[in-house]
């Protein structure tokens, strides 16, 4: 996979196959009836890697979150309304391809127009370490993430 000896058919076979078992372990998980907290779990327009926003899922769900999943490759446009009727405590979404800082940034300038409340950004450190905003947490490693409240 990353020395390119894999065809994109490859990639998509094995990417599916992790993916079908995260969805069969989130399902398997009990749903508290006293949540700790709510998330919205989202990849952006443009964005349809998901396995690093499925496993985020399940482990805020193991730790006794509320989550609402709305998938990838969401139109921005469609968060707010999500927003409105989920009213989470944090917003969360990965940026894994190849962002430039003008069109991440954009993204999370228009993300910060309509959420006033905290908003992480997962992705490689090269990817959104120049990123700014208020309400924004930036987590670029799974030790990072352990650091946060929430498992």
């Amino acid at each position: 996979w990353g020395k390119s000896e894999i065809i994109p058919a490859q990639e998509h076979l094995i990417s599916n196959l992790i993916k079908q078992k995260l969805f069969a372990s989130i399902d398997g998980l009990p749903t508290e009836s006293k949540p700790k907290k709510k998330h919205l779990l989202f990849l952006p327009p443009g964005e349809d890697h998901e396995i690093g926003l499925l496993l985020t899922y399940y482990l805020l769900k193991q730790a006794g979150h509320q989550i609402y999943y709305l998938g990838s490759n969401v139109p921005l446009g469609n968060i707010e309304m999500s927003i409105q009727l989920s009213n989470p405590d944090s917003l969360m979404f990965f940026a894994v391809r190849s962002w430039t800082l003008e069109k991440l940034q954009a993204v999370v300038d228009e993300i910060s127009k309509i959420y006033k409340g905290v908003i992480y950004v997962f992705g490689s450190h090269a990817v959104i370490k120049d990123v700014k905003g208020d309400n924004l947490n930036k987590i670029s490693s799974l030790e990072d993430f352990k650091k946060t409240t929430f498992v």
